[in-house]
């Protein structure tokens, strides 16, 4: 399972960034991954196409309230720790059924950019500095699992191996991943 609400909310903050911008580099640059991050999860993680929808529907309404949000006296700068928060707690509650690879990565650089928006933007409101300890807290937590976790798996290979087809087993379970076993078969195939 991916970051889904994360790559709705980045998206539907990067759009209006880049409007409200208009067109600033950064904005151009960071929503290119958001892209990425988005197309990725509706391909690969909403497969049906209810569910597509509803994805669709939801980041565009997220969209439309940020552009009023943005209007706000400091709307921009306070929704993006806002939306900081959210993808901090949907790391940390999810990190048990996100993909191992790269997982220990990912929670370093998350927590360094996070450390450097809120170094940066700290002194411009007491909310940001609220907010942005509290998602420097949730990061550490995530950073700590990662670490630990990657600490295991590389004592036991095998761990992560089953530690994985668990995870596919509980997406399964929940519609999303349908097609990973047959990838994992294929390679099992191929081996043999």
């Amino acid at each position: 399972m991916g970051p889904m609400v994360c790559g709705m909310l980045n998206l539907a903050w990067e759009i209006n960034a880049l409007l409200v911008s208009h067109g600033l580099w950064i904005h151009i640059f960071w929503i290119l991954p958001d892209s990425l991050i988005y197309i990725y999860n509706l391909r690969f993680f909403l497969r049906d196409k209810r569910q597509r929808r509803i994805y669709l529907s939801a980041t565009a309404l997220t969209a439309v309230l940020l552009y009023f949000i943005f209007k706000a006296e400091n709307g921009m700068l306070l929704s993006s720790f806002i939306i900081d928060i959210v993808n901090a707690a949907e790391y940390a509650i999810f990190a048990k059924s996100l993909s191992p690879h790269g997982r220990l990565p990912i929670a370093i650089l998350k927590m360094a950019g996070d450390i450097c928006a809120l170094l940066y933007y700290k002194d411009m409101h007491m909310l940001v500095l609220v907010l942005g300890i509290m998602v420097l807290i949730i990061n550490l937590y995530y950073v700590v699992f990662a670490t630990h976790e990657y600490l295991i798996f590389r004592k036991n290979p095998a761990l992560k191996t089953k530690y994985i087809n668990k995870i596919i087993g509980i997406n399964k379970k929940i519609g999303i991943n349908k097609n990973t076993n047959k990838n994992i078969n294929k390679k099992k195939k191929k081996k043999n």
